[in-house]
Order: structure tokens, then sequence, then C-alpha cells
């Protein structure tokens, strides 16, 4: 499932920086470094170089864009 929005405003509380924060992980599926840019908005937030899935408590998962093009859905990990 895609990040939840009471997650994304809990990762916001956490941080010095109200508007913008770095999640920086690897690809789950092709492995490359990922930095997905996410912006605090008026309507909600905006996440930029990838997306981020979350898997139970205090899991995350990062997709690159060409990644998250190829195949919306996640797989098993390389």
């Amino acid at each position: 499932m895609l990040i939840k929005m009471n997650t994304l405003e809990k990762m916001f509380e956490q941080s010095p920086d109200q508007a913008h924060l770095t999640f920086s992980r690897r690809c789950q599926s092709c492995g490359r470094q990922v930095n997905i840019e996410i912006h605090h908005l008026v309507s909600g937030y905006g996440l930029l170089g990838g997306v981020i899935y979350e898997q139970g408590m205090d899991h995350l998962i990062a997709k690159c864009e060409a990644c998250y093009k190829k195949r919306l859905h996640l797989t098993s990990i390389k």
C-alpha cells in the first residue's frame, strides 16, 4: 500500500524542517539508491523522485520513478 497521510504527518512532526524532507533508500525493484523529496503543501504532500510504500508498522519501502512506471505494485526484493 502507498504511504498513508498520517505516516507522512508523523514524519514531518519529527522533522526540524516542516516544509521539506528527503527519504533515502534503495529501490525495492532495481536496488539503486533513490532520494525521494517530500514536500508539505497546503493541500497535502508532494513526492518527487519516486514513491514510498508502507508495509506494517514503521516499515517503509521506496521505489524509483522508472521502476514504478514499469510496475506499480511491489514485487519480491532483489
